[in-house]
């Protein structure tokens, strides 16, 4: 859920590189099915812009805060993220400059690791998904 900006496209080319899948949410998600969205699919770390547009993704942002308070968050935004308001959400300047760095050594591996036939994106792309129509954890 970042709309058309550069940080989106940096951390798809980011993911692929270290062979991480890259899942794309429907930006006209509601709160509750971005939450059983990242449930089924295990996410590791979610990026969400603010807004799209003129439509605000604050009561999204505010459900995941509730309800997937494990998954950091990284808000993507011209503006600083006021990170106060969660302790696992971080600016996208503050995520890139440094302070989840690996070392070159750790990326080789990871790059090393990649597969011709590994997947790279997963799209939740259209339609209403209900809980049940997901396809189970792990797949």
């Amino acid at each position: 859920m970042a709309g058309n900006c550069y940080q989106y496209v940096e951390t798809f080319l980011a993911a692929a590189r270290i062979g991480c899948p890259f899942v794309v949410l429907n930006n006209t998600y509601s709160p509750k099915e971005v939450v059983n969205a990242l449930l089924v699919v295990s996410c590791k770390l979610l990026l969400i812009a603010p807004k799209i547009g003129t439509r605000s993704l604050a009561p999204h942002i505010n459900a995941l805060t509730e309800h997937a308070t494990d998954v950091p968050i990284v808000l993507l935004s011209k503006e600083a993220a006021s990170e106060s308001l969660n302790r696992n959400m971080t600016s996208y300047s503050t995520f890139v400059a440094g302070r989840h760095t690996i070392n070159r050594d750790t990326l080789k591996q990871a790059e090393s690791q990649v597969l011709c036939d590994d997947i790279v994106n997963l799209q939740f792309t259209s339609g209403k998904q209900r809980r049940e129509q997901l396809p189970p954890p792990g797949v």
